[in-house]
């Protein structure tokens, strides 16, 4: 085996007749030349050869090659973005963004603070055993595990976070700052009812069969304060807990995904500058927003502006009529004064934006190309 691998390498380098040499040709990351003469000079006294192994750099005009300094912590991370595809030499790096946005959508998703509990432990004896593990072989699914220790660490402590915002915990409501702020009142009054003579409901702590059963109404008061943090647990267990939970979440799911997509827009704007490249920042950079922001955008708008308001407009009504039946507004879909007018504004800027994205940037292209063939011949 060793002689395979010595041959294997050889294969590999060019032989200089004149000077009876072997020369390999590779590229070296610049903070590692040193490193590598370092080495060549190790090698060449280990061998007793009497003959020295020369670092020479050379000039070429080859695009080089795309390489990213990781670590045991950031490894991960490269490799999740390195899948979907790897940057070009000198443009920026995703992978150092995904760190922190990974993480935290994965918690979205996921957010219950017991199961995250469980992947923080899963993911603290993995490190703590790292330097076990790393000699052994794991296999391909334990070692995708370990080699993931660090990014498994911070799912779990990102779904905490959100865990705890969700109020969850093994799929129970959690208690943590008190009951639900909900109280029950009479109807006919207009006033919260106090607490019964009987045993199960206090003003802090009920359950709405017990307030119901009472003859009052299950309400929240305007004077009083919303649950401390996260969502309040008089919710989990209801008929109306699904609508209410699958609505909040695809809100704030469209609210995350548009600004991930500004944020990775933006990112090609930063390599556009780098490189000088004024017609991918016009052709590509500048619509991809307008598009995104304009329609999407929009929509993000309406969601902030409904919480904030208290409007029971329907979003979805609200989109499909922006397509369909562009300027008319009903009672339905009405959030705000003059909606209409500016939807129509906002479409058709969107729609313009559409041909600017497909159809300059390739044509320009093609003419500088064939310029190019020209001045060739």
């Amino acid at each position: 085996r060793k002689e395979k691998a010595v041959f294997h390498t050889l294969n590999k380098l060019s032989v200089d007749v004149t000077s009876k040499v072997l020369i390999a040709e590779a590229w070296v990351p610049g903070y590692a030349k040193q490193m590598v003469q370092d080495t060549l000079v190790r090698a060449s006294q280990n061998a007793s050869t009497g003959m020295a192994a020369v670092l020479q750099p050379l000039a070429t005009k080859e695009k080089a090659p795309t390489h990213f300094r990781t670590n045991k912590y950031t490894s991960c991370f490269q490799s999740i973005v390195d899948a979907y595809g790897i940057a070009r030499y000198r443009e920026v790096n995703p992978a150092v963004l995904t760190i922190m946005t990974f993480p935290f959508l994965f918690a979205v998703m996921f957010g219950d603070v017991g199961h995250a509990v469980l992947m923080i432990a899963f993911a603290a004896l993995l490190i703590a055993k790292e330097k076990q593990l790393a000699k052994q072989d794991l296999g391909d699914m334990v070692e995708m595990l370990f080699g993931g220790r660090y990014c498994i660490m911070l799912l779990g402590l990102f779904s905490v976070y959100t865990g705890v915002m969700y109020n969850e915990f093994f799929s129970m409501p959690m208690q943590i700052f008190g009951g639900t702020r909900f109280r029950c009142w009479q109807p006919r009054t207009g006033h919260a009812l106090t607490a019964p003579s009987y045993s199960g409901w206090a003003p802090d702590s009920f359950d709405i069969r017990d307030c119901q059963h009472w003859g009052g109404e299950v309400k929240f008061p305007y004077t009083s304060r919303p649950y401390v943090f996260g969502i309040d647990p008089i919710w989990h267990g209801r008929k109306t807990e699904l609508p209410y939970f699958n609505s909040l979440k695809m809100k704030m799911s469209i609210l995350l995904g548009v600004i991930h997509m500004d944020f990775g827009i933006m990112n090609s704007l930063y390599n556009n500058l780098y490189y000088r490249d004024t017609l991918s920042t016009l052709c590509e950079f500048i619509p991809q927003m307008i598009f995104l922001n304009f329609i999407f955008g929009y929509l993000c708008i309406l969601i902030v502006v409904k919480w904030c308001t208290g409007s029971v407009a329907d979003l979805y009504h609200v989109m499909i009529n922006m397509f369909l039946s562009p300027g008319t507004m009903d009672v339905q879909g009405q959030v705000f004064e003059g909606q209409g007018g500016l939807q129509v504004f906002l479409l058709l800027i969107s729609f313009v934006m559409v041909p600017i994205m497909l159809f300059p940037k390739p044509l320009l292209l093609k003419k500088r190309w064939e310029k190019a063939q020209r001045e060739k011949s």
